[in-house]
């Protein structure tokens, strides 16, 4: 009995011991997984400028290079950024300032690995490398470096804070030691996407009037007497119907927005043989668009030339307004010629027989007998 005692104390005593050491384990696991977890966002050292004394009222130049290719913007005389691969159109305000702002306010989160070797996992290897990195330099007006930076991936779980700043990996150019940071970039890698391509934005209910001439010197004008009426057909063919209202007031509001896809000097774009089209709006603005021939090399092509036409009751600030407007819109036009969009090319290209409901529905042929 007392050995049968003894050895069910000693069964007891291991168990507890077992439950014990596997209870202590799993404490352990779970305190280190919330450890791990805790790492993943509380930077191994006090967040710090990359660039801490970036003086970005200095930049005159920013390249972005990528394995797509590079791409260069530059101050011109006035001080204003363009982009040379577009013959010096304006660069376009909002991803500049983003970048540009951004290195200034790049921080440094956590040190990660510094072996470059493994810099293509985090795709941090230099373009110039063949590398899957972006990398962003900028210099000032003597060519000096200011900031040189490769970008690389999110990390996993990455969240946007409330100004807009993400997590990210990045080193510096020529270093081996990567970073996690905090920052926000513009990293567009296609030249279209750092051109002033936003030429204006008027409301559908200003417009009044389209007039089209046609590539076979067809003209139809649509117009209305009022923003809350739809579209008229003016000096609709006899006997014809229009289309659809829904074809007239697409064709009538083709330009109420205006974000063009590229840009090159006019007279690099044949526009003979093209279309004009003509909008005016109630309040005394005029948009003249040359556009090329639809079935020519440079179909989608045109030009813009915007000017305030004058209305005899209008106040002298609401004048000023739109006349100003004309100006501000042929500042970015003038001497250049804007791809369109496909869907807008197409509806400020249609004919007159586009617009109208065909023949063969509205009167069939009286010597074809129906069968």
């Amino acid at each position: 009995m007392a050995n049968r005692s003894s050895s069910g104390i000693d069964h007891s005593t291991r168990r507890i011991l077992i439950l014990g050491t596997v209870t202590l384990v799993a404490i352990v696991m779970a305190a280190w997984v919330v450890v791990a977890d805790a790492s993943k966002v509380r930077p191994s050292i006090d967040p710090q400028p990359m660039f801490p004394n970036l003086d970005v009222t200095a930049a005159a130049t920013l390249a972005i290079q990528s394995s797509s290719g590079a791409i260069e913007l530059v101050t011109n005389e006035d001080g204003d950024w363009i982009v040379p691969a577009r013959s010096g159109y304006p660069a376009r305000p909002g991803p500049l300032v983003q970048t540009i702002g951004g290195l200034a306010d790049l921080e440094l989160l956590e040190a990660k690995t510094a072996r470059a070797d493994w810099h293509h996992f985090l795709e941090l290897v230099d373009p110039a490398e063949d590398g899957d990195g972006v990398r962003i330099t900028l210099r000032n007006g003597a060519g000096d470096v200011l900031a040189d930076v490769i970008v690389g991936h999110q990390p996993e779980g990455n969240v946007t804070e409330l100004d807009g700043r993400e997590r990210i990996h990045v080193r510096r150019a020529g270093d081996d030691q990567t970073w996690l940071a905090r920052g926000s970039l513009s990293l567009h890698t296609d030249v279209t996407s750092w051109l002033a391509t936003h030429l204006y934005d008027i409301a559908a209910a200003r417009i009044r009037e389209a007039r089209v001439r046609t590539a076979g010197s067809e003209t139809y004008t649509l117009r209305r007497e009022s923003d809350d009426v739809g579209f008229e057909l003016v000096d609709l063919p006899v006997g014809r119907e229009i289309l659809s209202p829904y074809v007239i007031e697409a064709t009538a509001t083709a330009l109420s927005e205006m974000e063009v896809e590229d840009v090159r000097p006019e007279d690099e774009i044949d526009l003979s043989g093209g279309f004009e089209a003509i909008y005016r709006t109630f309040d005394g603005l005029e948009l003249t668009f040359h556009i090329a021939d639809p079935d020519g090399a440079d179909a989608g092509w045109a030009t813009l030339l915007a000017r305030f036409t004058g209305l005899p009751d209008a106040e002298p600030r609401e004048a000023a307004a739109v006349a100003e407007e004309a100006a501000n819109i042929n500042v970015l036009a003038d001497g250049w010629a804007f791809r369109l969009p496909g869907f807008q090319a197409q509806q400020m290209t249609l004919g007159l027989e586009d617009l109208l409901r065909p023949l063969s529905e509205e009167e069939p042929d009286p010597g074809v007998s129906p069968e």
